[in-house]
């Protein structure tokens, strides 16, 4: 039946994507990065060493409750800048030097009110921080608009708004770009990222080219030199954004099981910890993720640490089983080199 499907027309349904929840998820990790690929202005003039705050339980407080439920795919982080002030940007009175609120929208769909919104929320900001707002809106979806960058008005001599650039993922679509994304990919993660989003907006409802671009994905991560880490939230995001077909999934495991036995390498993302992973999502609640992927590591290492071993005591089982993802994850990089389970279990140096 699985192969019957995946040689069938391919016009079967993908899944529904969730462009912004993504996004907004791998920005919180990789802010330097996707800054740096998509705002280079902005990240060359961020003083990255004093480190960055998430304010967004403080964003939703500062919009009306109606719309904060459907603009959680907001940002709004607190950075400081390097370079001094210039005329047109000076410091504000009572603010602290160099600080700077920057908002960040993630949008997929036409939404005329764009600009208004930022306006808005930027004077929301304004107002409870008495610092320099700064807003960004990340457009993912080619349509037939785009909103002006501005919004605001001027006339008896007065004038008062907001600007705001915009970052239009489609373009890296153009031949050109796309060459420079797969060049930047070598270096920079967010570059995967926006290959990712493209390919899974262009593939919607083609499984089969999906898989396709999906398990190229997957080999160029697996193959890649990023660390361990970043190459596990990497092929999250590919996995959370390019939603196939059970049967394409489970031929995707096989796949990358394969790939990673070529390697000699003990898996990156094991089918149990994808499987974990997706159920989690498809919950549609980020504790109900982070759960998943526990429990996914945790079928891991049990079924490696039984091969390697023998079979587990219910101790060693109780142990594995109420271990966080950090320690599951370590314990998992350390099982090749483990003697015995005593070894593995061991957190002395």
């Amino acid at each position: 039946m699985a192969d019957d499907k995946l040689n069938a027309p391919d016009t079967e349904a993908t899944g529904p994507d969730d462009y912004d929840g993504a996004w907004k998820h791998m920005v919180d990790r990789f802010l330097p990065d996707f800054l740096r690929l998509c705002h280079p202005e902005a990240y060359a003039d961020i003083d990255w060493k004093r480190g960055v705050e998430s304010l967004d339980k403080d964003l939703k407080k500062l919009l009306p409750k109606a719309k904060a439920s459907s603009r959680w795919a907001d940002k709004l982080l607190k950075v400081w800048r390097l370079s001094p002030p210039t005329n047109d940007a000076r410091e504000l009175v009572g603010s602290e030097p160099g600080l700077v609120y920057l908002h960040m929208e993630f949008q997929n769909q036409r939404d005329q009110d764009v600009p208004e919104r930022m306006f808005v929320t930027s004077y929301r900001v304004y107002d409870r921080y008495r610092c320099p707002v700064v807003g960004l809106v990340v457009l993912g979806q080619k349509g037939s608009w785009a909103p002006e960058p501005s919004f605001g008005w001027s006339f008896w001599g007065g004038w008062c708004g907001a600007g705001f650039p915009v970052v239009k993922l489609w373009e890296y679509n153009e031949p050109k770009r796309w060459a420079e994304l797969e060049a930047l990919a070598e270096t920079n993660p967010c570059a995967v990222l926006v290959m990712a989003h493209l390919k899974s907006m262009a593939t919607q409802n083609q499984a089969r080219r999906r898989y396709a671009w999906k398990l190229r994905l997957f080999r160029r991560l697996l193959n890649s030199s990023y660390e361990r880490h970043d190459i596990e939230a990497l092929l999250d995001f590919v996995d959370w954004l390019m939603q196939l077909p059970e049967p394409f999934e489970e031929r995707l495991d096989k796949e990358v099981e394969e790939m990673e036995a070529t390697n000699q390498r003990v898996p990156y993302m094991t089918p149990w910890e994808r499987r974990g992973i997706r159920k989690g999502r498809e919950e549609g609640r980020e504790e109900g993720r982070e759960e998943g992927l526990r429990l996914g590591k945790v079928e891991t290492l049990k079924s490696l640490a039984v091969e390697r071993f023998g079979e587990l005591s219910e101790d060693d089982v109780r142990r594995i089983d109420r271990a966080d993802v950090e320690t599951l994850g370590r314990w998992v990089r350390k099982l090749l080199g483990a003697k015995s389970l005593e070894d593995l279990f061991d957190e002395n140096p």
